[in-house]
């Protein structure tokens, strides 16, 4: 019976210490996070507000300056979130420096740049993208070449994490750097030619930057002929061009259309490399004629006639998973080009044809193609204009795709 009793003494004891045990790693995980309230706190402190001692008084003080939206946190005890995070730091900031961020910026990053947005309620969307844009927080990568990162903006921030990010408030050179399309700018293990590039985009590797650009096997480039026709992407906004008898201020011309452009190579992109025997009709033909230059109007025909009816006997199809056009990328050759990366396969009965029957592009020499087999692609668009070298940049359209693409890809030296 003695036994019975010390081992039953025995086991209670071990499971006090079990629990405590959990208690302890409960508390501990707790401590590790922050609550709205603790970051209220934090928050008003930093921007000199004063308020009331005890429970929900910074709160209070954040709601009076118009930084914390009443109804939007209803259990201040809570941890906080990323998201939440995310609302107050555009609302502090707000409130230091007024609303300073355009609204195609803010709409560009709705649509496109945070993969997550659509996990956290309307009402706080506009504010998320605000502070991201600002830098407040870089989020995570969601593989090369993908233009959009995940913020995982449910899950709860670290009690230092939290209050390192308070710290920006005031010291803009904590912030990460955002490009003014709302993509994460990397400083660090840039390409050789980085130079070149007003910045260098974090989702993109190396090779997509350091890829030649066309004039560099122009015989010119390589004699150090006059630099009239060429400029690299960095120098675009200090140029002034002449196309005929008109001269284009290049920083005017970029900060109107550049998105636009972006938009048409995409658009041209997206027909190029996504078509099917089986559906293609007149609607994509005409589709893809109107991508280019107003000297190109008899595409249709061409596209019908040519292309439509031999990829109809090869039955081709054309798929991309990922087509990703940079415009921090745009430079002068003897035209005016903008870089793309595609991710693509070409399934064909006969895939050793000529390639422009295979894809619907002047140029490229696409080597050791095998039906079916995905492949990475990084290619020039060329721009022309529409209406016979006159206007501004609103004429942008279509040339034609680089003929120096894909596995051509000769290094910088």
């Amino acid at each position: 019976m003695k036994k019975i009793i010390a081992g039953v003494i025995l086991i209670s004891v071990m499971l006090n210490i079990i629990v405590g045990f959990e208690g302890d790693r409960k508390v501990e995980a707790a401590s590790a996070y922050i609550t709205v309230n603790s970051f209220s706190g934090a928050l008003a402190d930093e921007l000199g507000l004063v308020y009331e001692q005890g429970k929900n008084g910074a709160a209070k003080a954040l709601q009076e300056a118009g930084i914390m939206k009443e109804g939007d946190f209803k259990d201040l005890d809570k941890s906080l979130t990323r998201g939440d995070m995310l609302v107050l730091l555009n609302g502090a900031d707000e409130y230091v420096n007024k609303d300073t961020i355009e609204e195609w910026r803010v709409n560009m990053v709705l649509e496109k740049r945070i993969s997550d947005i659509k996990s956290v309620s309307a009402s706080k969307r506009t504010d998320i993208a605000k502070g991201y844009l600002k830098g407040f927080m870089k989020g995570y990568s969601n593989g090369h070449y993908i233009t959009n990162r995940n913020l995982k903006l449910k899950s709860k921030v670290t009690k230092n994490g939290a209050l390192s990010s308070v710290k920006m408030i005031k010291d803009k050179s904590l912030r990460a750097k955002i490009s003014p399309d709302g993509q994460l700018i990397r400083t660090t293990n840039l390409p050789k030619n980085a130079e070149n590039y007003e910045y260098i985009l974090a989702s993109f590797p190396n090779k997509f930057y350091e890829r030649q650009f066309e004039f560099m096997i122009t015989d010119q480039y390589k004699a150090g002929e006059t630099r009239d026709y060429w400029r690299y992407p960095a120098e675009m906004r200090n140029t002034k061009f002449r196309t005929w008898n008109e001269e284009w201020d290049f920083s005017i011309e970029m900060d109107k259309y550049l998105y636009d452009w972006q938009k048409k190579a995409e658009v041209y992109l997206q027909y190029l490399f996504n078509v099917d025997y089986r559906t293609v009709d007149d609607k994509w033909i005409e589709g893809l004629a109107s991508c280019y230059v107003r000297s190109n109007i008899d595409k249709a025909a061409d596209i019908k006639d040519y292309y439509v009816k031999h990829m109809k006997e090869n039955k081709v199809i054309v798929e991309s998973s990922i087509i990703a056009v940079e415009p921090s990328t745009f430079y002068k050759d003897n035209a005016y080009c903008m870089r793309a990366y595609i991710r693509y396969r070409i399934t064909a009965k006969d895939i050793n044809v000529k390639q422009n029957r295979l894809l619907w592009v002047q140029y490229p020499q696409l080597k050791d193609l095998k039906s079916g087999e995905w492949r990475e692609g990084i290619f020039d668009i060329r721009f022309g204009t529409n209406n016979g070298y006159q206007g501004d940049g609103s004429y942008f359209a279509i040339d034609y795709l680089s003929w120096f693409a894909d596995e051509i890809n000769v290094p910088v030296d």
